[in-house]
């Protein structure tokens, strides 16, 4: 995947943060519309490998975010509300 500035992350999801930061992007764990949600293995059914997502909304204690390639049945894409919670790290713009 390129990110705005054309730095490649390119290992599994649960190393896309640490990547990013290496890369000299801004990784938190404040939530924030506009950021690539990094969750770590195990949380909100993230599989070993952890899962990435493009967060649209903050709403309180939850984010909305669009996501690919996620086990459920259904299309490749699709829109979802999910708590936050531990183990969600944030690569800003």
């Amino acid at each position: 995947m390129y990110l705005q500035t054309d730095v490649y992350v390119n290992e599994n999801a649960d190393q896309w943060a640490a990547q990013a930061c290496s890369n000299g992007w801004t990784v938190g764990t404040t939530p924030a519309a506009n950021s690539v949600a990094v969750f770590q293995p195990g949380v909100d059914s993230a599989s070993s490998v952890g899962h990435v997502a493009w967060v649209i909304a903050v709403n309180g204690s939850t984010l909305t975010v669009e996501a690919y390639n996620w086990n459920h049945p259904g299309p490749p894409a699709f829109i979802h509300e999910l708590p936050i919670v531990s183990g969600i790290q944030f690569i800003y713009p």
